[in-house]
């Protein structure tokens, strides 16, 4: 993950982008979650780094540096992140190379009712809603 995407650096989102959603699909999720805090040789907590929901099906990118702003005059709504707030974290690992699991899932529902949820709680909300899912990982180590 190049650094401007990072602490380190101006900490923007990036874009992302995707294709052939499937047939049925209503509406989108988007997760960044990274599985390797503290340290990918000893592993005890997820850190969710973005939580996006309600995208519209009809998209097929995020722009990088999107807004908050931006991101809600769209229509979608923000999850909790891990410094429970709401928008993109950037990668800011402690120790060792990490993995950042950047995954869109289609949903067969056109939105989910909630408000500023986990990341915990959008999952265990779409668990019966997913008709696919795709997933970019990228990594980064100070």
């Amino acid at each position: 993950i190049p650094t401007e995407y990072t602490v380190l650096g101006a900490e923007l989102s990036p874009s992302l982008y995707w294709v052939n959603l499937p047939s049925g699909t209503q509406s989108l999720v988007i997760t960044t979650v990274d599985y390797d805090g503290p340290s990918p040789n000893f592993k005890l907590m997820t850190i969710d780094h973005w939580v996006i929901y309600n995208l519209n099906s009809s998209l097929n990118h995020l722009d990088k540096a999107i807004t908050l702003t931006d991101l809600e005059k769209q229509g979608m709504n923000l999850g909790l992140n891990v410094n429970g707030g709401v928008g993109y974290v950037g990668p800011n690992p402690p120790m060792g190379m990490h993995k950042y699991y950047f995954r869109i899932y289609a949903l067969s529902v056109p939105s989910l009712d909630l408000e500023k949820p986990s990341r915990a709680d959008v999952m265990e909300k779409v668990k019966d809603h997913v008709i696919a899912y795709g997933e970019l990982i990228g990594t980064y180590s100070i």
